[in-house]
């Protein structure tokens, strides 16, 4: 098919990304040199997640236990110990980046005056990272320990990073030529679970998500949104998938916008039932602050987290940690063609 052929129409053009995502469950903390040396090591095919030990299996970070305070029972965390050398202490903090935790290894007693043994510190020391487990203090904002054991800083960046699902997206089609900007766009994109833990779309769309993958229109990035439920594809966002489990893939749709639709009432005379026409724009027409430009365009997915681990994602400020091949798409008009109609809508007005 020719580029240009026809509005909206679709050509073909494989390209293959491996997108990474931290997931809200892991609540990881990310410090600048620890990004530069992951990124690092994903540039060279390096995979630490078979070094991770069994201590650390089902452990949160910090800013996931801030996240769930509704939580009570037993809760095992991981983190970097400080606090620990002041003289007669019962607690030290436990932290990851700037987010702590007070953890109590002695002077632990409940409402009804029973003492909790203490937790041995032997061999512990400021710097240190360790491995947590015990129940919320019943305040909630503390725990008091019923294990510690210290973790190697390494074992700790493995185990986070076998936390991250990761995606390759091939985008297999796309509209080289769109002819206005209330025209329908579409992608269709192949997406493959290539990581060992679950991706969920629900995640992406979570309110409190703390990743987003958002649409990138001539450099400059925008939220996408999640479909309505009856699953049109005009809305700017990825269709849902449900949950990929490793090995997984599947063709989904990411809508890029684009609709016009007429109201018709057909009670009122023949000459008169049209009584509404309106037009939502597509991503090149005015979905940033860019003016919106005829001719070529750029278009482009990314992968965005939020910096410090507390949700939500949103464009204002993300960290971006992959990125796609950018995708050139012609706009003909920087208008609404108002007689392109996609959809009818049968109303009655009393």
């Amino acid at each position: 098919m020719e580029k240009g052929a026809m509005s909206g129409s679709l050509q073909k053009k494989p390209l293959v990304i491996a997108l990474v995502i931290v997931v809200v469950g892991g609540g990881v903390l990310f410090s600048q040199t620890q990004r530069s040396a992951e990124k690092e090591s994903q540039t060279k095919g390096g995979d630490t997640s078979a070094s991770v030990p069994v201590d650390l299996e089902g452990a949160s970070s910090i800013p996931q236990f801030w996240r769930d305070m509704d939580q009570s029972g037993s809760v095992k965390l991981y983190g970097r110990i400080s606090g620990l050398s002041a003289r007669y202490t019962t607690a030290f903090q436990l932290g990851r980046g700037d987010t702590t935790s007070m953890i109590w290894f002695d002077g632990m007693v409940k409402d009804d005056g029973t003492s909790l043994p203490a937790v041995s510190i032997d061999g512990l020391n400021d710097g240190m990272y360790a491995v947590v487990t015990g129940v919320r203090s019943p305040d909630g904002y503390s725990v008091w320990a019923e294990s510690i054991s210290p973790v190697s800083e390494e074992a700790v960046a493995a185990y986070e990073a076998s936390q991250k699902p990761k995606l390759e997206m091939e985008i297999t089609e796309y509209p080289a030529t769109v002819a206005h900007v209330c025209d329908e766009m579409n992608f269709q994109v192949r997406v493959k679970n290539i990581g060992q833990v679950p991706v969920e779309h629900a995640r992406i769309y979570d309110y409190e998500s703390l990743y987003n993958i958002f649409m990138v229109i001539n450099g400059e990035a925008t939220n996408s949104y999640s479909f309505e439920d009856d699953g049109t594809i005009a809305e700017v966002g990825v269709q849902d998938f449900g949950t990929l489990a490793p090995g997984e893939e599947k063709v989904v749709t990411i809508g890029g916008g684009g609709r016009v639709t007429q109201s018709i009432d057909t009670t009122r005379p023949e000459d008169s039932q049209l009584v509404g026409i309106a037009g939502e724009r597509n991503i090149l027409g005015g979905w940033t602050s860019l003016p919106v430009k005829t001719g070529a365009n750029t278009v482009q997915f990314k992968l965005g987290l939020i910096q410090d681990d507390f949700g939500p994602a949103t464009s204002s400020d993300p960290l971006f940690t992959s990125e796609s091949n950018i995708v050139t798409i012609d706009l003909t008009s920087d208008q609404c063609d108002m007689d392109d109609i996609n959809d009818t809508y049968y109303v009655k007005y009393d």
